[in-house]
Parts: structure tokens; C-alpha cells; sequence
């Protein structure tokens, strides 16, 4: 109970009587809690910034990916189905919550063309276990 200020001895002392769970009388910031992830993702020249291919992200995390891009374009994240198409001086976002856990590939589709797998993806999303 390293930290806790006086009200929050009160609570959790409280909460210990009544046999409640660590995580019911936690008081201020959870670190079980889901966060908001935002990525702002460029893509120039059908690419992303090598930083940017993987990201990484903790199940039950509510997840924003800020698109921008160069020419038209249409994204969809696999394993999530959410397909989204970025218009070239617009910003563009998927907003979801991150409920599977896996590694997930977001690819470029053309309308022209359909898509192929055969290509890297543009940006895997690794969800982990919470």
C-alpha cells in the first residue's frame, strides 16, 4: 500500500475487511485498465516509416489509427475486418477495440485489382494478452 494517500488507506483498508479483490478497491490509475493507443500513420510511397510497421498493443486497449497518405488508398486490417479508405490531404481512422490477441496484417487493397496476400503487409498489429 506504497503510495496510497490517506482516503485511499481508508478505501483500501475498507475494501481488505470485506474481502474485496486488489483490482474492486485499487483507487486512481488501474495499470489493468485498457488505454487509448493513437498512431499516426503516413504512407508515402506505398510505405509506412519502418518504426511504424509493427505496433503493438494490449488486449481490451481501445486503438486509433490515424491515417494520411499520398494517393488514394484502401486499408483493411485482417483478423478485425475494418476496411477504410484514405483520400490523399484527409486524415482517415480505425477506432476498435483490441479484443482478439494474435498478430493481424493490415494491407493495402486496390479497387482495381482486388488484393493479394502475396505481398508484406503494410503494418502488422500485435495484440498481447492483457
Amino acid at each position: 500500500m506504497i503510495g496510497l494517500r490517506r482516503g485511499s488507506l481508508v478505501v483500501a483498508l475498507t475494501a481488505i475487511a470485506q474481502g474485496l479483490a486488489p483490482e474492486v478497491w485499487a483507487c486512481g490509475a488501474n495499470p489493468r485498465e485498457p488505454a487509448e493507443q493513437v498512431f499516426e500513420l503516413r504512407i508515402e510511397g506505398g510505405e509506412v516509416a519502418q518504426e511504424l510497421r509493427t505496433l503493438r498493443v494490449t488486449e481490451g486497449d481501445r486503438v486509433r489509427l490515424r491515417w494520411t497518405a499520398d494517393t488514394p488508398t484502401v486499408l483493411h486490417l485482417h483478423g478485425y475486418d475494418l476496411e477504410q479508405e484514405v483520400a490523399p490531404g484527409q486524415v482517415s481512422e480505425f477506432r476498435f477495440e483490441a479484443y482478439a490477441t494474435g498478430r493481424f496484417a493490415l494491407e493495402v487493397h486496390s479497387d482495381a485489382a482486388g488484393h493479394s496476400h502475396d505481398e508484406a503487409p503494410l503494418v502488422v498489429l500485435e495484440v498481447y494478452p492483457r
